[in-house]
């Protein structure tokens, strides 16, 4: 493949790096603001506690599409630094994003720093970081430093490291084995010296890399496995139209999100925000033509990438949203990518390296003309310039995320349950999402589980069509559905509730009070 267009080496390299990964923490600071005071981020579905158990999860099919290695990392963060892992492990991962980015195109600083904030600060993480989607940005981040790899190989054997990068991004979202299979199989396409023949060799022994390292922890895992659902899900989870752009032009400019309002993402969609997001786009274009003329297999690579993230990134509404429904229902594996939205991370890398070579073009040339000041201030407005397209991310995504208490009411009912055994309490409303009244009216995955422990069981059932609950929860829907509650849940284990929302009488179904605790009284079976 082409090397850089300005390569440089050394300490000046060295230094270089250096800046982009402090710029990368700095960008990551000025995005998690809120989130990082005291007490716990519970998101859409990142809720954690003083029960949560990342490390139990290593090995459990019951996480997929989350993998090992995110699981791993945030086992590894929650036990240096304890309540600080609902957000650090998040900034630890757009960190490395970051990095990575700013290898994209190695070259001049303005290139390292734009890279860097293209892939921190994008529609893409905006929607991701909202939805607690935390183990997709790490995916993400290695899947960007695997492209990183793609574009600038080096050594003998790339196709070993470009494996262990998909492997690791893979072994964090099970969903990038397949996303990573775009930009790898662009190198088959049109990168590289050699026959094809030859190339094709390189990228099957990466691709067996890959799929062997996630085999070994996926196929274990595979027997625990949730629901994938069927074609009715993929429907469910198809990428939303942009109210005002449409589908494709809204993805065009990677906004692409499954929830509908009320609760989506909320990425500015007015008139002005969208003027200036076009503006970002079309400089990412100018930047990959000058990539055309420097290093045009790795440019025409990246554009093939970037029209494919694109195109799947359609799902159900697009003009091929009869395949992904196939894919999705038929498909062994398919159900994975019921979220198409999540390929919007290959145009956002694409992005990234196209806005990075219009930095690089943009401060050379006024180096060589007019060098000083006009070029620092050209290096400030190209490293801030990505931001444009999704402003609102920054402070926790406006303000909207930001570390909560559980209520003391909560603290209470944990002495009164103590020594409840595992199942044996159900929490009421018995929901799988619920606003849970501390979180600022935000929908969230049920966090009593993070907070008491094993004792409490809530509802599996997402209530998205074409996925069902477990049996479990079947059953106990039922039960406090039915006539005789205490008995029904008596038989399945269950001696104790916890209200923690007005909505269920336990007294009318039998149980008698053991603790008024305000929001969170525990109600127990006669004995």
């Amino acid at each position: 493949m082409a090397a850089p267009a300005s390569p440089v080496t050394g300490a000046t390299t060295t230094h270089r790096t250096l800046v982009a990964v402090v710029w990368s923490a700095v960008l990551t600071g000025v995005v998690i603001g809120p989130m990082a005071g005291r007490g716990w981020v519970v998101t859409l579905d990142w809720v954690v506690g003083p029960h949560t158990t990342f490390a139990d999860r290593i090995g459990s099919g019951a996480s997929l599409p989350a993998g090992p290695a995110f699981f791993a990392v945030a086992a590894a963060v929650d036990a240096v630094a304890g309540a600080a892992v609902g957000w650090l492990v998040p900034a630890l991962w757009l960190v490395v994003a970051g990095w990575a980015g700013s290898r994209l195109v190695p070259t001049s600083l303005a290139a390292r720093l734009a890279g860097a904030t293209a892939v921190v600060w994008n529609p893409f993480v905006h929607e991701r970081l909202y939805a607690g989607h935390v183990a997709t940005l790490a995916g993400y981040a290695l899947l960007v430093a695997l492209v990183a790899a793609l574009a600038h190989p080096g050594g003998e054997r790339p196709w070993l490291r470009w494996g262990g990068w998909w492997a690791a991004a893979s072994a964090c979202s099970v969903q990038f084995l397949v996303i990573g299979a775009a930009p790898v199989a662009a190198v088959v396409l049109v990168v590289g010296p050699g026959s094809f023949g030859a190339r094709l060799r390189r990228m099957a022994a990466a691709a067996a890399v890959a799929t062997t390292c996630t085999l070994a922890w996926l196929l274990p895992a595979l027997a625990d496995a949730p629901d994938g659902g069927d074609a009715s899900t993929a429907n469910a989870f198809t990428t939303r139209a942009d109210p005002r752009l449409g589908l494709l032009v809204g993805t065009l400019l990677q906004r692409g999100f499954w929830r509908a309002s009320p609760g989506a993402p909320g990425v500015d969609g007015s008139t002005a925000a969208n003027v200036v997001a076009a503006a970002v786009a079309v400089a990412a274009i100018v930047g990959w033509w000058r990539a055309r003329r420097l290093e045009r297999p790795v440019a025409t690579a990246l554009a093939v990438v970037a029209v494919v993230g694109w195109v799947v990134a359609w799902g159900t509404g697009g003009p091929f949203g009869w395949a992904h429904r196939f894919v999705v229902d038929a498909v062994p594996g398919g159900a994975a990518l019921r979220e198409p939205g999540k390929f919007l991370a290959l145009l956002a890398i694409a992005s990234a390296y196209g806005l990075a070579h219009a930095a690089d073009g943009l401060t050379g040339a006024l180096g060589r003309r007019r060098p000083g000041r006009l070029v620092g201030a050209a290096l400030v407005v190209t490293s801030l310039a990505p931001i444009a397209l999704t402003p609102g991310l920054a402070w926790g995504v406006g303000g909207r995320l930001a570390a909560v208490r559980y209520p003391a009411e909560w603290e209470r009912a944990a002495a009164v349950i103590e020594d409840a055994a595992p199942g044996g309490v159900v929490v009421v409303p018995f929901d799988a999402y619920l606003d849970p009244g501390f979180t600022g009216g935000r929908v969230v995955t049920h966090p009593a589980p993070a907070f008491f422990g094993p004792a409490v069981v809530v509802s599996d059932d997402p209530r998205v069509p074409g996925l069902a609950g477990s049996d479990d929860t079947r059953r106990i829907a039922e039960a406090l559905a039915g006539p005789a509650p205490v008995n029904d849940l008596g038989g399945l284990g269950i001696d104790r509730v916890l209200t923690t929302a007005a909505g269920y009488d336990p007294a009318a179904a039998g149980f008698v009070p053991e603790s008024r605790a305000g929001r969170a009284p525990v109600w127990r079976a006669p004995r």
